[in-house]
């Protein structure tokens, strides 16, 4: 879609406003403020050209090819149609992300494009649906996954989220709660099991736990238990810095984000064997995860911002029983070889549940204040979600323990129990949530620490 006339300079006015009140300093201000509008004018000037280039040669081509490639344009193929098909099966094996990394691997069509999903684990287990963060697609969870499905008999199911991993980009379309549980549905559905008429527990990950609450409070009888890993949706906007306010506040073209997402995975790779130390030193270090989950959003002069603590994290295996494969590896894959990531990361950003949901964080506790009267209190009683269970890392730079809890004393603060109250009063932070400390890890413990979450989860399920 191309803009109207006179959408350039309102545009250009508008971040220059945003950039006056994110940069203190004029000069700074001013530097930022004419390096972005330049290049953004460029991509707007280049997506012209091309659309009107592609414009005269479907003047060839008939009313229906033309509705047609209308349609398509709006989904990005992932690598398994650009990429996976020029590869020999020895290319695809060596993969940082192999298409076959889980069993259980399927393609779900549907109007958004394609969702892979991986279920596996016995039949009668207790079913989980994992959903991992913003950036790192599911073979994140690989090692929490795998634990639960072979040491505690569980029945998992997860996927790549739209534009990540080997499920397709959606461009033209938010990457909000609607767009993800819209995909969770398919993904549900999709089995040959009753995973919506039996419910299911729910896991998120970072970003992954914002979709999570949002998918939990939506459908409260579908989902029995909630289990957020390190989980976004209540980080405070005092932490976002320029790019990331920027993000949340102004659209640029998605080649802009994707330039600088590449950029950053390739400085990455320059300077890490000159950073790399023991592993006793890495476990040492000031573990930064900023950049493969919310990279950008810190500010700069953020001490988890610098290059040391940014390489600790990327230069993580990905799971303990793949250890020559990293984080920074998946990500370096997925930057260059998905043409749909950065849109669907620049998206979330703006529109996914990161930042400011308490409301709906307060859902997840059941219909509280009931719409109708004819609902009785045992009914009530009945549909009520008695804890969750919330999982941290002590070192975790991202989603800090300390804030997060007091956020979450204030969420759960004065709601109240039953139908006009029944004399138990309000039930507080201890009562409505199983809190869990991963003492010396990082954002990344989901991915390091698979089993020792894995046993968090099977005391808390009682399974």
């Amino acid at each position: 879609m191309l803009l109207p006339t006179g959408t350039i300079p309102q545009s250009l006015n508008s971040i220059h406003k945003t950039f006056t009140n994110i940069v203190p300093y004029q000069s700074l201000g001013i530097s930022l403020f004419a390096g972005l509008a330049t290049t953004s004018l460029l991509f707007f000037t280049l997506r012209d050209i091309r659309t009107t280039t592609d414009t005269d040669v479907t003047k060839t081509t008939s009313s229906k090819t033309k509705i047609d490639s209308k349609s398509q344009s709006k989904i990005i193929p992932s690598p398994l149609i650009t990429q996976i098909p020029t590869l020999s099966q020895e290319e695809i094996s060596t993969l940082p992300y192999p298409p076959d990394i889980f069993p259980g691997a399927r393609d779900i069509p549907s109007p958004y494009g394609s969702t892979r999903a991986y279920e596996f684990g016995p039949m009668n287990g207790p079913k989980i649906l994992l959903i991992h963060g913003i950036s790192t697609p599911c073979i994140s969870l690989h090692s929490l996954a795998t634990t639960l499905a072979s040491s505690h008999g569980c029945r998992v199911l997860l996927f790549d989220l739209f534009g990540r991993g080997y499920s397709d980009g959606v461009s033209d379309l938010p990457h909000d709660e609607r767009l993800y549980t819209a995909q969770i549905l398919l993904v549900l559905t999709s089995s040959s099991l009753s995973w919506v008429g039996d419910g299911f527990n729910i896991l998120g990950f970072s970003m992954g736990g914002g979709i999570a609450v949002d998918f939990a409070v939506a459908f409260p009888g579908m989902v029995k238990d909630v289990i957020l890993l390190a989980p976004s949706g209540l980080i405070r906007e005092e932490h976002f810095g320029w790019m990331g306010k920027a993000m949340r506040k102004w659209w640029f073209p998605d080649g802009l984000w994707g330039w600088i997402l590449r950029r950053r995975v390739r400085g990455a790779y320059r300077v890490v064997s000159n950073l790399l130390s023991s592993l006793k030193d890495k476990r040492n270090e000031d573990q930064g995860q900023v950049d493969s989950e919310l990279i950008m959003t810190i500010p700069a002069s953020s001490p988890i911002a610098n290059t040391d603590t940014r390489m600790s994290f990327d230069d993580t295996p990905i799971s303990p029983s793949i250890p020559y494969t990293t984080i920074g590896q998946v990500m370096h894959w997925q930057t260059h070889q998905h043409h749909g990531y950065a849109n669907a990361f620049a998206s979330s950003i703006m529109y996914a549940s990161v930042s400011g949901r308490g409301d709906t964080w307060r859902g997840l506790w059941g219909p509280w204040a009931p719409c109708h009267s004819s609902i009785t209190q045992e009914k009530i009683k009945n549909s009520q979600r008695e804890k969750i269970l919330v999982v941290l890392g002590e070192c975790d730079d991202v989603i800090l323990a300390e804030e997060l809890k007091e956020d979450l004393e204030e969420v759960v603060e004065n709601i109240a129990v039953g139908v006009g109250g029944d004399g138990e009063g309000s039930m507080g932070f201890e009562e409505r949530i199983v809190w869990k400390v991963v003492e010396g890890a990082g954002h990344e413990f989901p991915i390091t620490r698979g089993e020792e979450v894995a046993g968090f989860i099977r005391r808390f399920l009682n399974m």
